[in-house]
C-alpha cells in the first residue's frame, strides 16, 4: 500500500493527504514485526453525537436523513 499511494502523489493524485496516508502505511511497529497499520481495528462504535444531531435537526425542522440513516447500520 505504501507503494501505491507513493506512486498515485505522483499523478493527478498530488496531495498532502496522499503524502501522508503512504508515509503512515510505511510505519513498522516497534513492539514486534509488521507495520502499526496492521494493528488498527477496522472497526466504529457510536458515542451518541449522530443520535444528538437528527434529535436537534428534528427540533429546527430540518432533514438530516444521510444521519438518521447512519445510526440504522
Amino acid at each position: 500500500l505504501q507503494y501505491a499511494f507513493t506512486e498515485w502523489n505522483k499523478g493527478e493524485l498530488l496531495s498532502f493527504l496522499i503524502e501522508i496516508t503512504a508515509d503512515i502505511f510505511g510505519i513498522k511497529d516497534d513492539k514486534d514485526d509488521g507495520y502499526l497499520v496492521d494493528k488498527v481495528l477496522d472497526k466504529t462504535g457510536m458515542k451518541g453525537t449522530g443520535k444528538w444531531t437528527v434529535q436537534q435537526a428534528a427540533d429546527l425542522s430540518v432533514a438530516a436523513p444521510t444521519i438518521e440513516a447512519s445510526l440504522d447500520s
